[in-house]
């Protein structure tokens, strides 16, 4: 992706409207953005859901990021079991499996 942000990572860890909004701006302007979330999801993902984990708002203030799913309750040697998917948020990222 090109822009004035190419090759700056951003780590996303905010839920809602105004925190992921930042985040896709900072997408929009380059930025590699990986949005982190609690296992679950998103809260906003389960908000008048159009598909399974996917409402409009939530697709709306988060296209073109990443995510990744983390457990930072659930230790086992130091690491986390659940951060073990990175999924795209739009068409245009490939699906990376750890």
């Amino acid at each position: 992706m090109s822009g004035p942000l190419a090759g700056i990572r951003v780590a996303d860890f905010t839920e809602y409207i105004a925190g992921p909004y930042c985040g896709m701006l900072l997408a929009d302007m380059g930025a590699d953005v990986v949005k982190v979330e609690r296992p679950e999801g998103d809260a906003w993902r389960h908000t008048a859901p159009v598909a399974p984990y996917e409402s409009r708002g939530f697709l709306g203030v988060n296209r073109g990021k990443r995510s990744i799913a983390l457990d930072s309750n659930a230790r086992k040697g130091g690491r986390s079991r659940s951060a073990s998917r990175l999924e795209p948020m739009s068409w245009q990222w490939p699906i990376a499996r750890a």
